[in-house]
């Protein structure tokens, strides 16, 4: 439900080298091959769908991005679809279902780590080295944690292209962190032919600064993360 929602202005600046500061970053992440990797999951696997769990390098030598494939086992050329991830760190099964219907499915996750563990490891990385990750480095435009999620998207579609089975028609897909992912992707890779957003959740973020709501994680709502690093950070990024 909206109030007015057609009066609702955006408060945040766009920088002057905004362009030139992801063109830049997308050019350096070229520079670094996939080496992808993908290993069958036979368990997973249906009589119409091969599910792999799969990695490929992302935009630095230390810097990977894993996730679940899932493509028919029929022969032939398939759309694909880039599906994002909500805030959180979990594993993922794949979609296997929907790829049944004739699609590949690449289901990413954004924090470098394998997307297959046991659910207790990701619930302590919840707890630990993960808490808050959306703030880590958020003084710093060109380390924060979302710079190398972002690029991680862009590789997930060099991959995708890598794939003999793919017939060139990509969408992106998503629901809150997922949401805006697909949208940043669709607008950062000009291959993105379709996108679907539910509930974007990296939205408005300076609203706080401006007495209204921001979007999800709340970035501003604290005053004291209201510094002129981060509010310029948060004009890259969302």
């Amino acid at each position: 439900m909206g109030f007015s929602p057609e009066k609702l202005q955006s408060v945040t600046s766009l920088p002057k080298d905004f362009l030139t500061f992801w063109n830049t970053n997308k050019a350096e992440a070229e520079k670094y091959p996939l080496k992808p990797i993908m290993t069958l999951l036979p368990e997973r696997c249906t009589d119409m769908v091969n599910v792999y769990h799969i990695s490929f390098q992302n935009n630095g030598n230390n810097s990977q991005i894993y996730g679940i494939l899932c493509i028919p086992k029929v022969p032939a050329k398939y759309p694909a679809i880039l599906k994002l991830p909500g805030a959180g760190v979990s594993a993922y099964k794949g979609e296997i279902e929907r790829t049944s219907k004739g699609f590949i499915i690449l289901e990413i996750g954004i924090h470098g780590i394998p997307v297959n563990m046991p659910g207790t490891v990701y619930q302590d990385l919840c707890k630990g080295a993960m808490k808050d990750y959306y703030f880590m480095n958020l003084s710093d435009k060109d380390d924060y944690y979302y710079k190398r999620v972002y690029m991680g998207c862009v590789k997930a579609i060099d991959f995708i292209y890598s794939l003999p089975e793919f017939n060139g028609n990509l969408a992106t897909f998503g629901s809150s962190q997922g949401g805006t992912l697909s949208i940043i992707t669709a607008g950062l890779d000009k291959r993105v032919k379709a996108l679907a957003a539910f509930y974007p959740g990296l939205c408005d973020m300076a609203g706080y600064i401006h007495g209204r709501a921001g979007g999800c994680h709340q970035m501003f709502k604290d005053k004291e993360r209201r510094t002129p690093e981060n509010i310029e950070t948060a004009q890259y990024y969302m």
